[in-house]
């Protein structure tokens, strides 16, 4: 699979900026892995995602419809690395009604071809 973007990405959400990681994947859809960042002190991307999956699609031109959303928490206070599958409605152009369905790492490896 094709990476298209890998950096921290930038965003605005209903608590001010915020950031985390950003990994886009391509071929022949967009699988997109949003990290939350240790030092991000906005919104996580879990209170985020929402907003993160709308600006995300408008930022890089993707489709909506097709593209596939990955949350990640890597180890922290504690807690272990997740991955969780997020779906979304998409209503005028707009990310709305997240849904999360936890992923194994390996399983998202499988899928991009590459580790994470």
């Amino acid at each position: 699979m094709l990476r298209l973007q890998s950096d921290l990405y930038e965003f605005k959400s209903a608590m001010g900026q915020a950031f985390c990681g950003l990994r886009i994947f391509n071929d022949p859809h967009a699988l997109v892995v949003v990290t939350e960042h240790p030092d991000n002190q906005g919104m996580s991307v879990t209170n985020a995602a929402e907003d993160l999956a709308t600006n995300i699609v408008a930022d890089f031109g993707l489709n909506p419809l097709t593209t596939v959303f990955f949350e990640h928490w890597p180890p922290m206070g504690g807690q272990p690395e997740s991955f969780d599958l997020v779906r979304f409605i998409w209503i005028d152009g707009r990310a709305t009604s997240p849904e999360w369905r936890r992923w194994a790492a390996e399983q998202i490896e499988i899928v991009t071809g590459v580790a994470l």
